[in-house]
């Protein structure tokens, strides 16, 4: 076995796999099978192809075309280009990727995104209200909040003009020589 792997034989390896997808495979089934074609020649170490693949369809645009479906779900699929090249495909490879696309089951993908980007919008929208009835609440607690300070304040100042008032009355019965004791606050 070899041991001299590098991250450009890896993606040479990869776009020739690529190759015998021509529907297309999930990235992280591609990544699998890579690693087993390199593991028959090669000691493959931990992460080195994802970390030499993850940006495979940006290194190389015009022989991969990446396809985000779902976040779980996304394909590479062979250029035109990559299949002449390495495959020696024609104009057949442009009729199979066509007859794909119009398949039942590239059609139940599709539907099957839609259905998760509406059940995004859906749980948008009920959070969007949920936010909107905590806002609500906090407004509506806000508000009794402030009542009740008002009520405090206004007791705390009736209370003040109350004990001025007490303070008033115990001077002018002290000025009559009324003290102590003898004057009830109750």
């Amino acid at each position: 076995m070899h041991t001299n792997l590098t991250p450009d034989l890896i993606r040479d390896k990869a776009l020739t796999v690529l190759v015998k997808h021509a529907n297309g495979i999930k990235q992280a089934d591609f990544f699998a099978e890579v690693e087993a074609v390199l593991s028959t020649e090669f000691v493959v170490h931990k992460h080195s192809v994802k970390n030499a693949l993850w940006d495979l369809s940006d290194r190389f645009p015009e022989y991969v075309v990446k396809k985000k479906f779902t976040y779980r779900d996304v394909r590479l699929f062979p250029s035109s280009k990559l299949l002449v090249e390495r495959n020696g495909a024609t104009e057949d490879y442009t009729k199979d990727l066509l007859k794909y696309m119009l398949s039942d089951e590239f059609k139940a993908i599709k539907l099957h995104m839609l259905a998760l980007k509406v059940k995004d919008i859906e749980r948008h929208l009920f959070l969007s209200e949920i936010e909107g009835l905590i806002n609500e609440i906090i407004y509506e607690g806000a508000n009794i909040h402030v009542r009740e300070l008002e009520e405090i304040v206004g007791l705390k100042v009736a209370i003040k003009a109350l004990s001025e008032q007490i303070n008033q009355v115990t001077k002018i019965l002290k000025g009559r020589g009324i003290e102590g004791d003898a004057i009830d606050t109750d």
